[in-house]
């Protein structure tokens, strides 16, 4: 089924399986009364999981239970939906733009399939 408003209010605003991080334009600093700074640009609504993708053998019962401190393979997804209120970047007033995900010193872009001249695209990706 494809939706043609926001899909929060069909769905209890995802609240039981998403969580709000504000994203920020350079580092984000709080004040002294905890709040955070006027550098936030926009929210992301999402969640995080972390799964080994291999399971170690059995493992000495004094460490069990007990992460052990190495490097794991993991696979990440991530699904990008849309993005609003982008800044203009052409001379027009518009933008072209596309998804970059950076995963430590992995990068995945669609700069092949970018939306042209758009401030509100829907990726579906």
């Amino acid at each position: 089924q494809i939706y043609n408003s926001e899909l929060e209010n069909e769905f209890d605003n995802f609240e039981d399986w998403l969580c709000i991080f504000s994203l920020h334009l350079g580092k984000a600093n709080e004040d002294e009364d905890g709040n955070e700074d006027e550098h936030s640009v926009g929210k992301y609504k999402g969640s995080f999981y972390v799964y080994p993708t291999e399971e170690a053998g059995r493992e000495p019962k004094v460490s069990q239970g007990i992460p052990r401190n190495r490097p794991i393979k993991v696979l990440v997804r991530v699904y990008i939906v849309k993005a609003t209120n982008l800044s203009p970047a052409d001379p027009n007033g518009k933008a072209d733009p596309y998804v970059v995900v950076t995963v430590g010193k992995q990068q995945k872009d669609t700069k092949e399939r970018y939306i042209p001249k758009q401030l509100h695209p829907v990726f579906g990706e």
